[in-house]
């Protein structure tokens, strides 16, 4: 008898998997909804959004599950966590800023120092803020310790990743198509990910900048200095 990729004990299409999915689509829509989307576009941007995270994640988990099984859970472990924590701040700013993780967020983040940081979320985290976030986090925890998976045999599963992969280069051929980052707004922790990665090579550039121009000017200064003192020694 043929030997499935899958059984009961290591299937990746369980709850944490459909937890990640859904994280990684949830809170773009919500936004989306928040300004006014239509009803019918945002049912449609909702389902490619899961559409596309599905895919993402199914190639992800089922090259970590080929590679090594406790790849896989070590992969889904940590992706829960992620998810978790992205889902904490993403509750955050959608509540006070009506807004996802950017580049100017975390910009004064970066150029804030750990008291400021304090006082900012003490100021802002009140009893409607936390009672939701703890919200999230209990169903969370409930969603994902609940281990229940859904195994497939090869066939299907073979199905379901070429059919993930041909989603992924699609939506690839078009982002290069139209110049676009429809990859990474279609993902959250991708798109939290590019976000955090501007800011910090935004401010890594500033500060260089602000290197050469210190040096530029001691090195002007120097030169002048260096010109006076030939001067009044002539």
């Amino acid at each position: 008898m043929e030997k499935s990729i899958y059984n009961h004990r290591v299937s990746f299409l369980n709850t944490k998997f459909f937890y990640i999915v859904f994280i990684n689509s949830i809170f773009y829509y919500l936004i989306a909804i928040h300004h006014q989307m239509p009803s019918l576009q945002g049912f449609k941007s909702l389902i490619s959004l899961c559409v596309f995270n599905f895919a993402f994640f199914y190639v992800l988990c089922f090259l970590a599950f080929k590679t090594h099984q406790k790849l896989l859970v070590w992969l889904q472990n940590f992706l829960v966590f992620v998810g978790m924590l992205s889902g904490c701040i993403s509750i955050f700013l959608i509540l006070h800023f009506n807004s996802l993780l950017n580049s100017a967020l975390v910009g004064i983040i970066l150029a804030s120092n750990p008291n400021e940081i304090q006082e900012f979320i003490q100021f802002y985290l009140d009893i409607k803020t936390f009672i939701t976030i703890l919200t999230f986090l209990i169903g969370s925890f409930l969603i994902t310790f609940y281990k229940k998976s859904f195994p497939l045999n090869t066939k299907i599963t073979i199905s379901l990743f070429i059919g993930s992969i041909l989603v992924l280069l699609v939506q690839t051929y078009r982002a290069c198509q139209y110049h676009s980052s429809v990859i990474t707004n279609k993902n959250e922790f991708l798109r939290t990910f590019d976000v955090i990665y501007n800011a910090v090579l935004e401010k890594s550039s500033i500060i260089a900048q602000y290197k050469d121009l210190g040096a530029t000017l001691k090195n002007t200064y120097n030169q002048l200095l260096s010109n006076r003192r030939g001067g009044e020694h002539y």
